[in-house]
Order: structure tokens, then C-alpha cells, then sequence
């Protein structure tokens, strides 16, 4: 037995601690004890969104000029005359030639078999120039990039029905002249399309190119506007 305020060994029968004079028959006190206090919960701190820039279809200079600000964008200068000759003067001198020798077949009355071959090729040579006149004409204005697989395919059929026609009409002679010249003009006209500056700029990519039948790896200008976008 010791006692409960300074721990001094005591007799059992001892009523007062001869140390320090406290009593004996004194339970300690015992306060409850005491709960800590909870801890506060806190509150789960969100994760802050990483800011990424969106992907950028092509890197675009700084003094690239915005779409459609730059004069190349309009369908301007000898790219309107070509997409004016397609879409209006051709089909109308293809058709006003095919009426004329109508006309002149049956005035005339050759019906002999030279002659009819003559009038077939003929009369195919313009519905054909003038369906793919409209087609090239309108894929222009419209900026769709198979304009120029349509004009390769307008050209060789063209070359060989010019052949054809001036073969029957005026020999072997008459028939090279006209593949030569005819070959020739749209030859030229072609090499307008894939080196013009103004074609590349409009046209917005050189998919024009990649969809065509003779220059698919042919390498296009730079575009005037500054971009380097290539689909």
C-alpha cells in the first residue's frame, strides 16, 4: 500500500501518510479520460487540369496571311478565264459546231460511210468536250481538288478523238497534226495548273495534285499566302 500523493510506503493499518500527512482512506481521484478531439476530415484538393494547346492541323507562319484575306483566295485573274471558258464559251462552240454539221450532213446528203463515221466521231468529240468542259468548269469554281483529274481525262480524250476525226476526214497526215497540236495546247494548259502559284493558293493544298493521273508526285509551288499546309 503507498500512498496516493507522494507514492510513500504505508502499514495497512495507517490512516495518515507519516510523509506527507495526506490521508489513507482516499481513492485517488480518477478523471474520465479524456477523448482527443476528432480530427477534422479536409477536404480532398482537386487536381488542377493541365492546360495543352489543341493540335494544329499546320504550322502556319506568323506572317502567313488569314484565310481568304489574300488575293489569290478569289477565283481571279486567268483562273477565272479558264473556269469561264469551261463552264459557258466551249460548251457553247462544241454545241453550235455539232449543230452546224448536222445541218451541213443532211443539206448536203453524205450518207456515204465516210461520211457517217465523220459525223459519229464528230458529234461524239463535242458531247464529250462538253461534259467534262462543265465538270472542269464547275470543280474549279467549287475548288474541288479533282478538277485537274478530270481535265487530264477531258485532254486524253480529246487528243485521241481529234486523231480520229481528222484521220477519217482528211487522212493519216491530217490525223497526226491534229493529235500534235491538239496534245500540245493541253499540255500547256496542264503545266499552268501545277506550277501556278495562284491554282496552289486557291485550291488551299496540293491535293489537287496527289488525285491527278500524271502528276501525283509532281511537287507544288509554294503558296502565295504563306502557308505550308499539304494534305
Amino acid at each position: 500500500m503507498t500512498c496516493h500523493n507522494c507514492n510513500t510506503e504505508l502499514v495497512p493499518e495507517a490512516k495518515f501518510c507519516p510523509n506527507c500527512g495526506a490521508p489513507c482512506n482516499v481513492a485517488p481521484s480518477q478523471e474520465p479520460p479524456v477523448d482527443p478531439a476528432p480530427a477534422q476530415p479536409t477536404a480532398p484538393i482537386a487536381p488542377q487540369p493541365v492546360y495543352q494547346a489543341p493540335a494544329q492541323p499546320y504550322a502556319q507562319p506568323q506572317d502567313a496571311a488569314p484565310a481568304g484575306t489574300h488575293p489569290y483566295h478569289q477565283l481571279d485573274g486567268f483562273l477565272l478565264f479558264v473556269s469561264i471558258v469551261y463552264s459557258y464559251i466551249a460548251p457553247i462552240i462544241l454545241a453550235v459546231g455539232a449543230l452546224a454539221l448536222l445541218i451541213r450532213f443532211f443539206t448536203l446528203g453524205i450518207f456515204n460511210f465516210k461520211g457517217l463515221v465523220y459525223v459519229i466521231l464528230s458529234l461524239v468529240q463535242s458531247g464529250v468536250g462538253i461534259w467534262f468542259s462543265l465538270r472542269v468548269g464547275k470543280q474549279i469554281k467549287e475548288r474541288k481538288p479533282i478538277f485537274l483529274c478530270t481535265y487530264q481525262q477531258m485532254a486524253i480524250c480529246n487528243v485521241v478523238l481529234s486523231f480520229l476525226v481528222s484521220l477519217v476526214s482528211r487522212g493519216v497526215g491530217a490525223g497526226i497534226g491534229a493529235l500534235i497540236g491538239s496534245a500540245i495546247g493541253l499540255l500547256l494548259l496542264n503545266l499552268y495548273f501545277i506550277k501556278s502559284v495562284r491554282v496552289r493558293t486557291y485550291m488551299g493544298s496540293d491535293e489537287y495534285l496527289k488525285q491527278s493521273l500524271f502528276n501525283k508526285n509532281t511537287q507544288a509551288p509554294a503558296p502565295a499566302d504563306g502557308s505550308q499546309y499539304t494534305a
